[in-house]
C-alpha cells in the first residue's frame, strides 16, 4: 500500500459545419469548426473539435485532381512493412505488386471521399460522413487483397519473439522472481513474423479512429496490444496561487523522495508540451483537449470502499511507445535530477496471453495475432467495449485534512461523506454489483440525515456503465416523467428486417427490444416494431438517412419507479454542485449533462490547462457495442429465418484479431435544444479549479472549494 499524506422533435436542422453549445447563462450559441476563438474566455475549447477532423486536409493536395502518389504509399505503409534485410530479403516483384494493389485502393478510396467533397465545398465534412469513409477503409482494407510473405531466418537472435521466451526460461532457471521483458524484443517480436498487409494495417486504422476523439469507437488489434508499457514515475498537473503550471511527480516507486518534484522536461522538450502533444495525438475519450490532458496524467479514483492511484495514459500505454526510455529533467528543492526510466513490459493482463503462448514469431503469429486462439479474460463490459487499459488499481492511504467526517458506503455504488454539515457523493461508475433498488433506496436514506447546507456529487473519473442506472438516479435528483435524453438509431433495409423479425421471434437486437422499450413522446412501451422504425428521414451533411422514433430505455423495476413518482428531492439546485475532472463519460455523462440541464445544478471542472474552460463530461453518446456481440445478437435471428434474408455486411471481426472493436449505434439529443447531438454540443462548467500540491491527494480540499462556489453563487443570485 502507497503511503501518500420531452415529445417528438424534429431532428433534420443539424448543420454540418456549425455546433450548437450552450453559454453559462443557458443560452445556444453555434461556431464554425475553423473559427474556434482561442481566448481562455471563450466557451469553446481551442481543441474541442479537434475529433472531427480524422481526414487531415494537409494529406489532401486540394489542388491537383490526383493524389501525390508517393504520398500514397507513404501513408499506407505502417513502419512493420520495412523489414530490416537483417530479417529477410523479400521479393522486388512481390513488394512491387504489393504497392500497386495498396496504392489502387487508396486511390479509389480518395475518390469517393472528393466526390462527397463536391457535394458541399462551403462546409466542412459531416463527423458522421467521416466516420462512413473511416469504416469504407476498414472495409477495403479487409476485403482486399492480402498476402503474407515468409519470412526466413537462420538464427533466432533476430526473431523478438523467440527472444522473449528465452530471456523467461532463462531466468526461471536463475530463480530469478521478476521477469523482464526487453523493449527491443518487444519491437522486434511485432516487426518479425511474416508480413500481412491485413494485419500490418491494422495499427494505421487504430489512429485514424484514435483522432475521432470517441471513446464509444474502438479498433485494437491484439498483434499490438499483447504487452503493456509502464513507467516508474507518475505524473500531474499543478497550478500555484499565482497561476503558475507545471507538471509534477506523483509517485516514483524507485526513489519516493522525488515526489512534489517539478519535471522541467520529458525528452528534452518542455514537460507541458509534451504531455498536452500527448493527449492531442494520443488519447481519444474526449472531444475537450483539457479532459484528455488530465487522462494523460496521474489521479485518484473511489475503488470499492478505498481510493486507488489510476497511472494516466501517458505513463500506462498498450501501443508501442517510439522509445525505449523516457528521460526526465527534475528540479526539486534542494537539487535538479535528470534521470532516465525503461518502460517497465509485462503481458497486457485482459488478455489470456503469457509465456506458454509461444515460442517465436510464427507461433506468435499463430496464437495471438489470429483470433480463434486468443481467448479474452473476464474484464468488465465497458472496459472492453470503450477499449480502457485494466490497470491494477494499487490502494493508497487517504488522510483527509477534515475533522468530523463520517464515512458510509451504498453498496459498491457510492461512498457518502457527511462532513460537518456538508454531504458529499462519491460515485465511480455505472456498472456497480449493486442492484439499482438498494442503490436508490440507499441514496434516499443518506439525504434524509443530511442537514440542507449543501450537496457536492463527485463524478471524478467515472467512465459510465448501465444507461437504466442513470435514468433511475436522473429520476431520483430531478423527478419527471422523461429523466433522459431521447435517443434514436439509423434505420435501413437490414435494420428493418432485423427488427421486425427480432419480434417476431421476442429477441433482442443491441440490447433494444422495440415491444420493451419507451417512446419519448407518448412514454409507454412501443406497441409493434413498426411505431418504432417510424418514418423519419432528415438529410445532414448532404446525406439523407432514415431514423427511428425517439425512445428511451424501459425502467425495468415498476416498484422502483412508483416510488421515485411520489419521493419529492428535498433540496433545491441551488444546493447542489456537480464535480468532475471531466472524465465523466458515457451513462455519468447522460446523468451530468441532464442534471445540470433540466435541474440546472451548477457544475465544476477540476485541471487541465490553465485559464481554459473545461467539459465536466465526456463522450455521452448514445450507446455502445462490441461488433462480436452484434453479430452474436444476429445469430438466433439468421438460424432461424431462412427466407428474404437481406444482404447483410460480411462480419470482418471473425477475420481478424482484436482486443477491442465497438462502435455507436444510437445517439441522444439535448431537451433544451432538440436539434442537437449531445456528443457535439460543448458544455463547459460553470467554475474551474486546478490541482495542486495538496488536492491532488486530498479530494477533501476540492469538495470544499466546489461548496464554497456554491456558497458564492447563491449569495451572488439568492
Amino acid at each position: 500500500m502507497m503511503n501518500i499524506n420531452s415529445s417528438n422533435f424534429n431532428r433534420g436542422l443539424i448543420i454540418n459545419a456549425h455546433i450548437d453549445i450552450e453559454d453559462l447563462n443557458g443560452d445556444p450559441k453555434s461556431f464554425d469548426n475553423e473559427d474556434v476563438s482561442k481566448d481562455s474566455k471563450s466557451f469553446v475549447n481551442e481543441d474541442m473539435t479537434e475529433g472531427l477532423k480524422s481526414f487531415d486536409d494537409k494529406k489532401i493536395n486540394k489542388n491537383k485532381e490526383s493524389f501525390n502518389q508517393k504520398h500514397i504509399i507513404e501513408s499506407a505503409s505502417p513502419k512493420h512493412f520495412s523489414l530490416s534485410s537483417s530479417y529477410a530479403e523479400v521479393s522486388t516483384n512481390k513488394c512491387s505488386n504489393l504497392y500497386k494493389r495498396i496504392e489502387e485502393d487508396r486511390i479509389d478510396l480518395h475518390k469517393s471521399y472528393i466526390n462527397y467533397r463536391k457535394l458541399d465545398k462551403n462546409k466542412s465534412l459531416n463527423t458522421k460522413m467521416r466516420i462512413i469513409l473511416l469504416f469504407a477503409l476498414i472495409l477495403t482494407i479487409f476485403g482486399t487483397f492480402s498476402s503474407a510473405i515468409p519470412v526466413e531466418r537462420g538464427d533466432d537472435e533476430f526473431d523478438g519473439c523467440a527472444r522473449i521466451v528465452k530471456n523467461y526460461i532463462n531466468d526461471l532457471k536463475e530463480n530469478k522472481t521478476n521477469i523482464v521483458i526487453k523493449y527491443k524484443d518487444v519491437k522486434d517480436c511485432y516487426l518479425s513474423f511474416p508480413f500481412d498487409l491485413k494485419r500490418a494495417t491494422q495499427s494505421d486504422v487504430n489512429q485514424l479512429i484514435v483522432d475521432l476523439k470517441d471513446a464509444h469507437t474502438s479498433f485494437l488489434p491484439t498483434c499490438y496490444s499483447a504487452f503493456n508499457f509502464k513507467q516508474s514515475i507518475l505524473l500531474y498537473s499543478s497550478v500555484n496561487s499565482n497561476g503558475y503550471q507545471a507538471i509534477k511527480v506523483f509517485y516514483d516507486s524507485q526513489d519516493r523522495s522525488n515526489v512534489g518534484c517539478e519535471v522541467t522536461h520529458i525528452d528534452e522538450y518542455p514537460a507541458l508540451d509534451v504531455i498536452t502533444e500527448f493527449a492531442k495525438k494520443y488519447i481519444k475519450n474526449s472531444r475537450d483537449l483539457g479532459v484528455r490532458f488530465n487522462m494523460a496524467l496521474a489521479s485518484l479514483k473511489l475503488n470499492y470502499t478505498n481510493y486507488a492511484v489510476i497511472n494516466g495514459s501517458f505513463a500506462l500505454r498498450t501501443n508501442l511507445p517510439e522509445k525505449e526510455s523516457v528521460i526526465y529533467n527534475l528540479k526539486c528543492s534542494k537539487a535538479t535530477k535528470k534521470l532516465e526510466r525503461p518502460w517497465i513490459i509485462t503481458f497486457n493482463s485482459d488478455l489470456n496471453v503469457t509465456f506458454t503462448n509461444f515460442t517465436d514469431s510464427k507461433s506468435y503469429y499463430s496464437n495471438v495475432c489470429l483470433m480463434k486462439n486468443v481467448s479474452q479474460s473476464t474484464v468488465p463490459k465497458k472496459a472492453y467495449i470503450l477499449n480502457l487499459p485494466i490497470e491494477h488499481l494499487e490502494q493508497v492511504e487517504i488522510k483527509l485534512s477534515l475533522n468530523d467526517v463520517n464515512i458510509s458506503y451504498i453498496g459498491d455504488f457510492a461512498a457518502v461523506y457527511k462532513i460537518g454539515e456538508l454531504g458529499v457523493f462519491v460515485i465511480p461508475s455505472f456498472e456497480p454489483n449493486s442492484n439499482d433498488t438498494d442503490i436508490i433506496l440507499g441514496l434516499t436514506a443518506k439525504f434524509d440525515s443530511f442537514a440542507k447546507s449543501g450537496i457536492v456529487l463527485d463524478f471524478t473519473n467515472n467512465d459510465g456503465g448501465y444507461v437504466v442506472l442513470s435514468q433511475y438516479v436522473n429520476n431520483l435528483f430531478f423527478p419527471q416523467k422523461r429523466a433522459a435524453f431521447p435517443r434514436d438509431i439509423k434505420i435501413n433495409n437490414i435494420m428493418t428486417f432485423f427488427i421486425k423479425q427480432a419480434e417476431k421471434l421476442n429477441l433482442s437486437i443491441a440490447d433494444i427490444t422495440p415491444v420493451n422499450t419507451l417512446s419519448y413522446s407518448t412514454y409507454k412501451p412501443f406497441n409493434t416494431s413498426d411505431e418504432y422504425i417510424g418514418n423519419n428521414q432528415f438529410t445532414r451533411g448532404g446525406v439523407t438517412t432514415n431514423y427511428s422514433n425517439l425512445f428511451n430505455e424501459i425502467y425495468e423495476n415498476s416498484t422502483l419507479l412508483d416510488f421515485l413518482s411520489t419521493w419529492k428531492f428535498p433540496w433545491s439546485n441551488k444546493d447542489v454542485i456537480i464535480l468532475t475532472n471531466g472524465a465523466c463519460g458515457s451513462s455519468c455523462a447522460q446523468t451530468t449533462q441532464y442534471l445540470a440541464e433540466q435541474a440546472k445544478f451548477s457544475t465544476v471542472s477540476v485541471g487541465g490547462l490553465f485559464n481554459r474552460n473545461m467539459s465536466y463530461s465526456s463522450f455521452p453518446g448514445g450507446s455502445v457495442i462490441a461488433v462480436k456481440d452484434f453479430y452474436n445478437d444476429l445469430a438466433p435471428i439468421l438460424t432461424n429465418t431462412s427466407i428474404n434474408l437481406p444482404e447483410i455486411p460480411k462480419n470482418f471481426a471473425t477475420e481478424i484479431s482484436m482486443k477491442s472493436l465497438s462502435f455507436s449505434f444510437s445517439e441522444s439529443y439535448s431537451i433544451a435544444f432538440p436539434n442537437n447531438l449531445t456528443e457535439f454540443m460543448y458544455r463547459p462548467a460553470t467554475y474551474r479549479l486546478y490541482y495542486d500540491e495538496k488536492s491532488i491527494f486530498d479530494p477533501s480540499l476540492l469538495w470544499l472549494q466546489a461548496l464554497s462556489a456554491l456558497i458564492t453563487l447563491e449569495s451572488r443570485f439568492g
